[in-house]
């Protein structure tokens, strides 16, 4: 397939985002000059895929976030995952982490040339916090956290000061996640 680049501005980003793939300058028949690459598909459409694909990690993203740490989701008022409390076993922990690494790598093979500035900022954000995700799930942190009034044991007493029970459903999720 062949790729019109408009502008030498287009040029460049194609030529950044794809090394190695030959440019060719043809008349368009009007007296001007375009240039043309063999990427399969033009500008337009890797910036739509690249922020298509970044809004996508993003949501997968933060579903992950909310359904890995329920006690947090309902702190923000989603009730969905009121019957569950976090999976602190190993297994638990290697799972979540597998998760972030996956959405890291993903999203680290987007190219930021194409991307929107504000875009950009989504995905080093995105990064980031995926990241520090990653390292809390592998730092084994409810193993060394000593703090006998703020440790993960105090955590589940305090539930219910931000989950009130105000249903019978309601109330089944609590002891379910409790069991």
């Amino acid at each position: 397939m062949i790729s019109t680049c408009e502008n030498d501005a287009d040029e460049r980003v194609l030529l950044r985002a794809f090394p190695g793939r030959r440019i060719e300058t043809l008349p368009d028949g009007e007296g001007q000059i375009r240039k043309r690459t063999q990427l399969g598909r033009g500008l337009d459409s890797l910036t739509a895929e690249s922020n298509d694909l970044l809004a996508s990690l993003a949501n997968e993203y933060w579903e992950t976030r909310l359904a890995e740490d329920p006690l947090m989701a309902t702190a923000l008022g989603d009730r969905r995952f009121d019957d569950r409390l976090p999976d602190i076993t190993p297994e638990g922990r290697l799972r979540k982490g597998k998760k972030y690494e996956s959405i890291i790598r993903r999203c680290e093979g987007i190219n930021e040339k194409v991307l929107s500035k504000e875009d950009g900022l989504t995905k080093v954000a995105l990064l980031v916090d995926a990241q520090g995700q990653l390292d809390l799930s592998t730092c084994r942190l409810e193993d060394w956290t000593v703090d006998p009034l703020g440790g993960p044991q105090m955590e589940f007493q305090n539930v219910e000061s931000y989950q009130p029970v105000r249903t019978p459903s309601e109330g089944q999720a609590r002891v379910k996640s409790w069991r």
